[in-house]
């Protein structure tokens, strides 16, 4: 047993800690978002974004394959996050503010495309290579986030930071200093195809005994 077993206050230090995080784990989506990565695992990879909430302390989004771009460091670990999501004029007022909008978007609300035109919007996160260890400001964390509208150059709807990673990659197999793994899923892929064809080709058969030509 080691001296921190026979330390009643710090076991209960540690106890408390853990119903805490037990707690808004329960309170958040966590579970859920645990479930569908285990089901995107198979194709290689699974991000799992990990986001502050007003609500819930803590908010995950899963992020699906085929949907992102990831990059690696030296050290052979994920620290680059790409994305793309399509949002409404509301929702872009509603996530980024009124502050940095810009004129496409006013005018989409002003003109009544509140809720039915969608912008794209670029995500990206990074790391920052021009912070300055000690300075404050979520532009000087050690990682950059920044949005923008796609296909238009008015700037930036949000600048900030993180100062940790904020999509943590699970990763099933990966090779070398290669960003993407390979699951199982990567490897049925040929036989799947297969099997496809070889249904089709027999239905195929079956219509043309009933209805031949």
């Amino acid at each position: 047993r080691s001296d921190a077993e026979d330390d009643i206050e710090a076991m209960e230090i540690l106890d408390q800690r853990q119903k805490i995080l037990e707690h808004f784990l329960h309170k958040s989506n966590f579970y859920n978002c645990v479930h569908n990565c285990y089901m995107e695992l198979p194709f290689g990879q699974a991000p799992l974004g990990v986001f502050p909430s007003l609500e819930t302390g803590v908010r995950f989004q899963n992020y699906t394959v085929g949907t992102y771009c990831l990059a690696t460091g030296p050290g052979g670990r994920v620290n680059t996050f790409y994305r793309k999501f399509r949002l409404t004029p509301v929702q872009i007022v509603e996530q980024f503010g009124e502050k940095n909008l810009p004129d496409v978007i006013k005018d989409a609300l002003k003109n009544n495309y509140r809720y039915s035109k969608e912008f794209v919007i670029n995500w990206l996160v990074m790391p920052n290579d021009k912070r300055i260890p000690g300075l404050p400001g979520n532009r000087n964390m050690p990682y950059t986030s920044l949005y923008w509208l796609d296909g238009y150059g008015e700037g930036y709807l949000y600048c900030g930071g993180f100062e940790e990673f904020p999509v943590p990659v699970a990763r099933y197999q990966v090779t070398g200093q290669d960003a993407y793994g390979r699951g199982p899923g990567w490897y049925a892929i040929r036989a799947a195809k297969e099997l496809d064809i070889k249904e089709r080709d027999m239905l195929m058969a079956a219509e043309l005994l009933v209805k031949p030509p």
